[in-house]
């Protein structure tokens, strides 16, 4: 057995959701957990996941939020770029905008003397505020 497993949006998605038609994640999770392996989550999976939990499953933002820091507890299970995924999922859970345009802006505030060039008002909004 592979010591690292990298799963995708719909592996996660099964675990999250408690369908039973592919348990694999939730073994993947269970042996990670018992340090057999190690499961890899690709950033872009969050995005991706909070994407499908709002659109098709009607998920709020707050549903999101608790789903997604769940997976950044997970013993064993690392999820790419996890700092700034965090400082994302952060930004996304105290301001009105979206996890994506989150992650857009904390790649721009690690940017020193970065300008962020955008036609979303409420991201330009917090950017401003952050960016001081």
């Amino acid at each position: 057995m592979m010591n690292v497993v990298v799963v995708d949006t719909s592996a996660v998605l099964d675990a999250m959701l408690d369908r039973t038609e592919n348990p694999e994640f939730v073994t993947l999770v269970s042996q990670a957990k018992n340090g057999k392996i190690t499961v890899v989550i690709p950033e872009i999976v969050l995005f991706e996941l909070a994407w499908v939990l709002k659109s098709r499953y009607e998920k709020v933002k707050q549903e999101i939020i608790l789903i997604l820091r769940a997976l950044f507890s997970i013993k064993n299970v690392h999820i790419e770029h996890t700092g700034e995924a965090s400082q994302a999922l952060e930004v996304f859970a105290e301001h009105s905008i979206s996890f994506s345009d989150a992650r857009i802006l904390v790649a721009a505030l690690q940017q020193r003397e970065a300008a962020l060039v955008t036609q979303d008002r409420k991201l330009r909004s917090v950017w401003r505020a952050l960016a001081l």
